[in-house]
């Protein structure tokens, strides 16, 4: 599944943009395409993550369904094309949850790998869908070329809620960098990373508030796309920083498990590790092909 939300946010853009009537077939194909691809790769996965047998299959062919039926349809309005790429979002983010929880790797013992783990696992993909709403709406408004008050107050939402969970990312780093020699191993990048997406996040949140939603006319699509892209560029380096740091983690407690009598603990840090490799395909990023737009 890697990258399904990446072309899922593409494919929202542009399907905002042919219900408000502009010419983005070809985009918009590009973009189905693209999740098509990243559906067919997990299907050739066949991942199980210790739930009861066929439950795994189940939960992924819901999902699966969603999607083409989303796929298929042909929204009326920028509004039904939010809504209904919301509610596949939030499947996947569900589906994130699930694998998670089912083959525990959000229960790591360890103080600082737990912080680790729920920053790179849970916290940046639910900034990043929250930013996606954002960056939706406003990409609706661009196409529209003005804001209703129903805009406004989406993505003034949308904007808070992004920012509560980039707060979230930041304690758990702050956490994390505190706990020791990990926390220190990852401590300039990942504080660096941190720092270019609230800067890029700030930006981006002054652009649209100015150029956006302030006036009777809005700045078109292309630009809307375009000044998102330094937001989009600085997510995808931190997503990346935190997923190794993760994966290090748990790479040093496998290591750390060798050679020990404790074979159930070692079979647990071995699939935790394949676990997250598994979420880094279905969490890469919500955002991150804006910069391919």
């Amino acid at each position: 599944l890697e990258g399904m939300l990446l072309p899922l946010g593409m494919h929202e853009i542009w399907s905002t943009a042919a219900a408000a009537g502009e010419g983005v077939a070809e985009k918009l194909q590009a973009a189905t395409a693209d999740v098509n691809r990243a559906v067919s790769q997990q299907d050739g996965a066949g991942q199980e993550y210790g739930a009861p047998a066929g439950e795994d299959a189940r939960r992924w062919n819901e999902l699966k369904y969603s999607w083409n039926a989303l796929a298929g349809s042909k929204p009326a309005s920028t509004a039904e094309v939010i809504r209904m790429h919301s509610q596949l979002r939030q499947k996947i983010l569900d589906y994130r949850a699930y694998i998670a929880a089912t083959s525990g790797l959000v229960l790591d013992g360890d103080g600082e790998g737990s912080f680790i783990i729920d920053a790179a696992v849970m916290r940046i993909p639910s900034y990043e869908s929250y930013l996606t709403e954002m960056r939706s709406r406003a990409a609706g408004v661009g196409a529209a070329g003005k804001a209703t008050m129903a805009d406004v107050q989406e993505i003034t939402r949308t904007e808070v809620l992004a920012q509560s969970a980039l707060d979230d990312i930041d304690a758990d780093i702050r956490h994390a960098v505190d706990g020791g020699a990990t926390g220190d191993a990852m401590r300039a990048g990942a504080q660096q990373s941190l720092a270019q997406v609230k800067s890029a996040f700030d930006a981006f949140g002054l652009y649209v508030r100015q150029n956006v939603i302030s006036g009777s006319i809005s700045d078109p699509l292309d630009d809307v796309v375009k000044n998102a892209s330094q937001l989009t560029a600085a997510i995808r380096n931190l997503h990346g920083t935190m997923q190794l740091a993760a994966q290090s983690r748990l790479q040093y407690t496998l290591e750390a498990l060798r050679g020990t009598r404790n074979h159930m603990l070692l079979l647990v840090a071995a699939a935790l590790l394949v676990s997250l490799g598994a979420l880094s395909v279905v969490i890469l990023t919500t955002v991150g092909g804006m910069n391919e737009a």
